[in-house]
């Protein structure tokens, strides 16, 4: 998940680390005293103690919370308590880390706090007592991993308060207890919990088990009953419920937090949510709100519940992906429904409009959608009453944010072209990059429909209403320094089949040098995907791996690399090299590690020094490899050894060392394949490489790769064999859907993708066709399927279009559906709605769609390494072996 990465969107133009961004915000601080020290533990922290002094391993932390107005009273009251009692604290480092640790998104186990106070436990009473005297006229946040003191904004839990040293007589790390001579985890729930075993303080015992005070016990007497949560996020939680026998939605919302980009907390958002519900109680398609009030410390907003699912889910289930001709004597007329939809969008806004109330977060998740395609806009919260405040657009959902300074009616004009836009063609994320994107998608979507048989006319009409919302919108003068960017609206429709080929080509040249001017060169060369940021090795994400692309690109075009090139290309080597040589990366993998670059110095024609450092290290890089997998672990390793193997790059002693571990792995997986990789769906939806078990580059059909790889090198059947126990095993968390497709299954949706489901899984079954069992060669029919759709969110090779194109490209050779330069011209086509004009050139925004990435993963480097295996017939992306 994005959260698990140290990433910011701050940067215009890429994705960069978070550290890179300077903080220019009000930093807290305090004096300090005489015999005291502070140091900053990191970005977010400062943390103050007293010189010659220790403080416990583990004990009670102290944490206080504050409102944001009240933060610098409470931040001097607490530090001079602390100081005048010598208790070690730590505090927020700044305004910014302060409404990040407040803001909607933030963990919930995490949220509130800022202050921590590390009380010995013979101090902790009197501390507690002082601190309450001083702080009863403030207010902050409830901490939910926390129990609250008393009145004051102040919380308790027990944890650890640092690392173990020496001293203590045993050693863990700072997430785990020791209590009564058992280690446990230091748990950071969003509730209280004491750790099991504990000795509890006396003055704490009744604390513990007392209900938080409540100022008036009739208050919290809930008149709705909660069925069911939907969801939870620092702002409260939202739920399921029944009010007077009538099915609601009941919206908590939890003081002080849940702050957003405009500032507001979650009780302000609910509050203007009820106005507007108010105002809004006799128009169609909006809800109802029932009942609105204060419960303990947190407000719930009830409203009608309105049947149905969310656009977005709507639009999953029926945008035209495979090419089933749609028949408009039924209600399957996709076009007609779309345009329907969008028709009562606009009627509720100008109704809303007309009560001079503007939503200001109109967006495919706050429309629902039920199965007579009636619709209701839902979440009023962001609601603004003045229709001639110009503000900027602080709130929004991916795509759908306005453009520069403008109204908040143009604002919500806004929102109903995007969602019409994302009707007519579902990847509208990078108008937050793109201004007038749009005027791109129309054209993609159109050429979409035009698939399905619809006229021209009906796809004109719709077009024109776009158009007509267009205008509702106004221009904007955009002074955004994304600027530089601008949609891709060039028509090649009656070009050659070279020539389009040959201007993406030439379009990826130019971009690269514009972008490459552009990015600001500080520990990368080139911009990458979060994913990426941090792993400079191996083929998806590094430098070398888009030098690789760039190179294959110049090879393609016939262009002579020149000075600047050839500088940076010994640059890079050398300080791929020095890594390696250095010992100082962990990464072993081939995707993502040594073992990949050294893969790469190859591609780029330093064979002799690949094989000089693949032989000094392969003993260390088979035992310090952390898993078995193709992305990150051993069985890449061992695949770049078959490679370098078929090339004689390797001594016959290297050889052998390979072979044998080769035989090792072989032999184990067949007996217990599933201590290889597990053998189970993924249960939650998810891009991270880190987190998938499918697929070619992370399940058993990468495993595939390398047993494949091995027989076509020695023929011995026991690689066949394990070939074939490969497929079984991956195929086991596949499903086939209502078209007929064969998809790897992850939560609760199903994927075709090259890098995790039937395209790679195709690509193995195409290079290994004449040697699998007859069983797997029938599925390849139902995996082309798959990836024969006719659209992808993005356009990236491992998750994206062009990794499906190439894959449909090798897997047609056996099945000979189409001409295969007719899926290359496809593809070509398919990906103008995703190119972006920089400069004289183009780029591509990668997965996400919110920022211009680079790495063969997502971005440039992918476009190009899928046309060089267009261009070249041959898939190109893993090592093979050389016959």
């Amino acid at each position: 998940m994005a959260e698990d990465y140290d990433f910011c969107l701050d940067n215009p133009l890429f994705y960069v680390s978070s550290k890179s961004i300077p903080d220019i915000s009000k930093k807290f601080s305090v004096p300090l005293p005489d015999n005291w020290d502070e140091y900053k533990q990191n970005q977010e922290w400062v943390a103050l103690f007293p010189l010659n002094s220790k403080i416990q391993r583990q004990g009670w932390k102290v944490h206080i919370s504050s409102k944001i107005d009240q933060s610098e009273d409470i931040l001097n009251i607490v530090s001079e308590v602390c100081f005048s009692m010598s208790i070690t604290f730590k505090h927020l480092s700044s305004l910014e880390f302060f409404v990040k640790r407040n803001s909607k998104q933030i963990d919930r186990g995490v949220s509130g706090k800022f202050i921590t106070c590390y009380p010995n436990e013979n101090d902790l009473e009197h501390f507690l007592n002082i601190l309450e005297e001083k702080l009863k006229k403030f207010d902050g946040p409830y901490i939910l991993s926390d129990k609250k003191w008393k009145e004051s904004p102040i919380y308790l839990r027990y944890g650890v308060f640092r690392d173990s040293n020496k001293e203590d007589g045993y050693s863990c790390d700072s997430q785990t207890l020791k209590i009564n001579d058992k280690f446990i985890l230091d748990q950071r729930l969003p509730q209280f919990v004491v750790p099991e075993g504990l000795q509890i303080p006396d003055f704490l015992i009744s604390w513990i088990s007392e209900e938080d005070e409540i100022d008036d016990k009739d208050s919290y007497v809930m008149p709705f009953l909660i069925e069911k949560p939907i969801i939870f996020s620092n702002s409260g939680g939202i739920y399921r419920g029944v009010f007077n026998n009538t099915k609601v939605i009941v919206r908590e919302a939890r003081p002080y937090t849940g702050i957003e980009n405009n500032g507001l907390d979650a009780v302000s958002r609910t509050k203007s949510e009820k106005l507007a519900l108010d105002k809004l109680s006799n128009i169609e398609g909006v809800p109802n709100c029932y009942w609105y009030g204060k419960l303990w410390d947190n407000y719930y907003l009830v409203t009608e519940e309105r049947e149905g699912v969310a656009l977005n889910h709507w639009l999953t289930q029926n945008y035209p992906l495979y090419d089933e001709k749609y028949d408009e004597k039924t209600s399957n007329n996709y076009l007609s429904r779309i345009t329907s939809i969008v028709e009562q969008i606009i009627k509720i806004v100008k109704s809303a409009h007309a009560t001079k109330i503007y939503h200001q977060d109109i967006h495919m998740k706050n429309i629902i959608i039920d199965t007579q395609d009636n619709v209701s806009l839902i979440d009023w919260e962001q609601s603004v009453y003045n229709e001639k405040d110009k503000r900027r657009h602080l709130v929004a959902a991916p795509g759908f944010r306005n453009w520069g300074y403008t109204t908040p009616e143009n604002i919500d004009w806004y929102g109903v072209y995007q969602v019409a836009n994302t009707l007519l063609y579902p990847a509208i994320v990078q108008s937050d990059l793109v201004y007038g994107y749009g005027k791109q998608t129309s054209i993609a979507g159109s050429k979409i429909l035009e698939k399905f048989n619809y006229s021209k006319i009906e796809i004109e009409n719709y077009i024109k209403l776009l158009d007509t919302l267009s205008k509702k919108i106004g221009n904007i003068k955009v002074l955004s320094p994304s600027k530089v960017l601008h949609p891709y609206l060039e028509e090649e429709n009656y070009d050659t089949l070279e020539n389009k080929t040959n201007r993406i080509l030439k379009g990826l040249f130019e971009g690269f040098d514009s972008i490459y001017r552009r990015w600001e060169k500080e520990k990368r060369f080139f911009p990458v995907h979060y994913y990426g940021l941090n792993k400079n090795n191996g083929v998806a994400y590094s430098d070398l791996g888009v030098l690789w692309a760039y190179s294959q690109l110049l090879e393609q075009l016939d262009i002579p690399k020149n000075s600047e090139y050839e500088e940076l290309e010994k640059h890079l080597v050398s300080k791929a090299i020095i890594n390696i040589e250095g010992n100082s990366i962990n990464d072993n993998g081939l995707l993502d590690g040594i073992s990949g670059t050294i893969w790469l110095l190859d591609r780029l024609k330093y064979t002799r020094e690949a094989a000089r450092l693949y032989s000094k290290h392969f003993k260390k890089l088979i035992s310090s490899s952390k898993n078995m997998r193709l992305y990150d672990g051993l069985c890449g390793i061992l695949l770049v050894g078959i490679d370098f193997s078929s090339k004689g790059l390797l001594s016959k002693k290297v050889c052998e060392d390979v072979f044998n571990e080769i035989e090792k792995f072989t032999l184990k997986y067949i007996n217990h394949p599933e201590t290889f990789i597990p053998i189970t769906k993924d249960n939650k939806k998810s891009n991270d490489p880190y987190k998938i078990n499918g697929g070619l580059l992370y399940g058993h059909a990468g495993l595939g790769w390398l047993f494949g790889e091995m027989y076509q090198l020695t023929s011995i059947d026991i690689y066949k064999k394990a070939l074939n126990v490969s497929i079984k095993n991956e195929l086991k968390v596949y499903q086939v859907d209502k078209h007929g497709t064969l998809q790897y299954s992850q939560g609760d949706r199903i994927l075709p993708y090259l890098s995790m489901g039937s395209g790679g899984l195709g690509i193995l079954i195409y290079e290994n066709y004449k040697i699998i069992d007859n069983e797997y060669k029938l599925i390849l029919n139902k995996l082309y399927k798959a990836v024969d759709g006719n659209f992808c969110m993005f356009p990236g090779l491992f998750n994206g279009l062009s990794g499906l194109k190439v894959c449909q490209f090798f897997m047609n050779k056996y099945l000979s559906e189409v001409n295969n330069d007719l899926i290359l011209e496809d593809y070509i086509d398919e990906l103008n709605g995703y190119l972006i004009k920089i400069g004289n050139g183009v780029c591509i925004a990668g997965d996400g769609g919110m920022k211009i990435t680079e790495d063969i993963a997502s971005g440039f480097g992918g476009i190009v390494i899928a046309l060089c295996c267009f261009i070249q017939n041959d898939f190109i992306l893993l090592p093979k072996v050389k016959i």
